[in-house]
């Protein structure tokens, strides 16, 4: 199979999860009780370990690879790969705190669960991005896609519910 069959298919399936992510998902997890605030903080508690993880997966490879003393690019497919997850998953929090809180604010008593249910779907999602690209660059459009696509679908949702509709 092609790599370009293999990208749309991944998409077809990241939008599949994205669906199930907003219809089915929020009922299976616990929520916190408590004030809105907290809870889309600990949103982000997930999102923040992953990153965490892969900033410790490339700082193995800077501090303690070939190229550690002269402070070079790094060497080495893994360093290359585990450098461009991390920039990528980067890009991609930055846009989950720009977009969940607002977003599931204007969701009402759905948002806490919503964003649970986000948190925990963006660390699966990131965790497949990496294995995928490890395995054959054209394996991580699913875990892309699927931080991405439920990422813009809760904006567009809270953006149309903050516009009345």
């Amino acid at each position: 199979m092609s790599d370009r069959v293999i990208i749309v298919v991944e998409m077809g399936f990241a939008a599949l999860w994205t669906a199930i992510l907003f219809t089915a998902v929020p009922g299976w997890l616990p929520v916190p009780q408590g004030p809105f605030v907290e809870t889309a903080m600990l949103a982000f508690l997930g999102p923040g370990l992953v990153l965490g993880v892969m900033v410790m997966a490339v700082g193995l490879h800077r501090f303690l690879g070939n190229d550690a003393p002269e402070g070079g690019g790094f060497h080495g497919p893994r360093a290359k790969i585990n450098q461009r997850v991390l920039i990528n998953s980067t890009e991609q929090t930055v846009l989950a705190l720009a977009i969940w809180p607002a977003a599931a604010l204007q969701l009402g008593e759905r948002g806490p669960e919503i964003l649970i249910a986000m948190s925990c779907s963006f660390v699966l999602a990131r965790l497949l991005f990496w294995a995928g690209y490890h395995l054959r660059p054209a394996l991580r459009a699913f875990g892309f896609a699927a931080t991405f696509y439920p990422t813009m679908a809760l904006g567009i949702w809270g953006a149309v519910r903050a516009m009345g509709a």
